[in-house]
């Protein structure tokens, strides 16, 4: 993850690999072995050597070690499934979504062949149109209530075909996924 400063669909709300690495232990070519970095929330002084190795592919150092920023598990979870019948609606969408301030914890857009791929070998059923996939965490669930009902009116101002809240329970189930249910 390191080697490809990878992200994923939390990079909207906790950033990128690049963002929550503190320090870096690597091996050069040489043999030698260097300490990047602080635990200093900011600093100034000097070369950034840190965020020089992450992205690097490890043709500067392999990492060896690494001191992480570490996030909080929320207490609140919700989610929603937006379809649209196209990605130019849909992409509008979480643009207005970000303009507005809204700040989901996740968000993915896939277009109706990523769906159509995904419902084959998941065995699942899902509408293949493009689609919007997002969650948001808080504190209670009247904050995120209202955060859904703004985001819905943003994505029908965009054309979403379809809105469906899903409330995420914090259980763990026996694979260390979140269970869900549909929100009332």
């Amino acid at each position: 993850m390191i080697g490809n400063n990878a992200s994923g669909v939390r990079t909207v709300k906790y950033g990128g690999t690049k963002d929550n690495v503190l320090r870096l232990e690597v091996v050069l070519g040489t043999g030698d072995i260097i300490r990047t970095g602080t635990l200093a929330h900011k600093s100034s002084s000097g070369y950034n050597l840190t965020r020089l190795f992450i992205g690097s592919e490890g043709t500067l150092g392999i990492v060896t070690e690494a001191t992480l920023r570490l996030a909080g598990i929320p207490e609140k979870f919700s989610a929603a499934v937006v379809h649209f019948d196209s990605v130019d609606d849909a992409s509008r969408a979480v643009f207005d979504i970000m303009g507005a301030g809204l700040g989901p914890a996740a968000l993915e857009l896939l277009d109706e062949k990523t769906i159509k791929v995904i419902n084959v070998e998941s065995h699942l059923n899902l509408k293949e149109t493009p689609t919007l996939f997002l969650e948001f965490t808080g504190a209670s669930e009247a904050s995120l209530r209202e955060e859904l009902i703004r985001t819905e009116e943003i994505c029908k101002s965009n054309q979403a075909t379809g809105f469906q809240r899903v409330s995420v329970v914090r259980r763990e189930t026996g694979c260390g996924r979140l269970a869900t249910r549909p929100m009332s």
